[in-house]
């Protein structure tokens, strides 16, 4: 990507895509949802589930971290140039790194579905809301350890995209258990 206009579309496209083909899921029958993976994987409901939950913990720290921002002073903001989004674009491919999900981000199997659905379409316009008041370079202001793959130290605009690219990584694998 050469310039941050660019960038940005990239992340506001993925966010709008994945979350949208995640909500669509819950359009399948209940019995294909609830239906054990292809390789004995979780079933769609307990993927969504597991979704839900680590992008309930992703959005709290950017909550967190968007408010100090958009309150920095402009001048502190540096440079808006493009966004870096390969090194979080790895975290679509499964075989890029492996990773166990901590505890309290798997799937108990018990969440009510229209929970999760709603849930998850609050995500989707919290993320889009929270993207949309950075589109003058404030995500650059703060930085956020991510732990996953690696990464060390990304921007806000970076953490976005990561909770797109790990749905993504999920909905490859549902693509497979849904053919």
């Amino acid at each position: 990507m050469n310039n941050f206009e660019e960038s940005y579309s990239v992340i506001r496209k993925s966010l709008e895509e994945t979350f949208d083909e995640i909500l669509g899921l819950f359009s399948l029958p209940a019995d294909k949802r609830s239906a054990v993976g292809k390789n004995g994987d979780w079933t769609i409901n307990e993927t969504l589930e597991h979704v839900s939950l680590v992008n309930r913990y992703l959005i709290m720290t950017l909550r967190r971290q968007f408010s100090k921002a958009v309150k920095m002073p402009t001048d502190q903001c540096g440079p808006v140039g493009a966004i870096s989004l390969a090194p979080v674009k790895k975290i679509s491919d499964s075989a890029a790194f492996t990773w166990e999900s901590p505890r309290h981000m798997l799937p108990t199997g018990r969440a009510p579905v229209d929970e999760t659905r709603n849930e998850l379409s609050g995500q989707k316009a919290e993320c889009l809301r929270m993207l949309e008041g950075m589109k003058n370079g404030e995500g650059f202001r703060r930085r956020i350890t991510m732990s996953v793959g690696g990464m060390g130290k990304i921007d806000l605009y970076q953490w976005i995209y990561f909770i797109a690219m790990h749905m993504e990584w999920h909905l490859s694998g549902l693509r497979q258990d849904i053919r």
